[in-house]
């Protein structure tokens, strides 16, 4: 949500709400009801990322590169991502990669201005080691271990 108090004309949302400086009872009514909205809504909110078109279930992807070409492609194949967008998620996972642990990843543009923001979720056959999760963490001062590949260097 945004609360501004000069109008943003170009840009048409319902997520912008316009205020006066100091709030008067009706906009201090219509916050109240955009951060207290019933479940339904924030449901309907929260839907709207989301299409079953952009869910892949049981794929047998082998690598995060693999992983990564296959879900900006079908994106992009869906008119949902531009080549620039594609191009900037393999950016952003470059300078810094995008998972979170527990097998999960986040892969996302650096630089985006979608038609629509969508979430597409992929589930995989087997696990894919991400870049994050082959980092060597150290067993000792002097050996350390490698969470990928499980042997030691030094």
């Amino acid at each position: 949500m945004v609360l501004t108090t000069v109008p943003i004309e170009q840009l048409a949302s319902d997520k912008i709400t316009p205020i006066h400086h100091l709030l008067d009872d009706g906009e201090l009514a219509a916050i109240e009801r955009r951060f207290f909205a019933p479940q339904d809504d924030l449901r309907g909110e929260i839907a709207e990322f989301f299409r079953r078109d952009c869910f892949y279930a049981g794929k047998t992807l082998t690598s995060r590169d693999d992983i990564l070409m296959f879900l900006t492609g079908e994106l992009r194949a869906k008119g949902l991502m531009d080549a620039a967008e594609q191009a900037s998620v393999f950016e952003r996972e470059k300078a810094s990669p995008t998972e979170i642990g527990h097998l999960v990843a986040i892969p996302h543009p650096i630089y985006a201005a979608p038609v629509r923001s969508t979430i597409a979720v992929l589930t995989l056959e087997k696990p894919v080691v991400w870049e994050a999760q082959c980092r060597s963490s150290s067993s000792s001062a002097s050996r350390k271990r490698s969470s990928c590949t499980g042997r030691r260097s030094s």
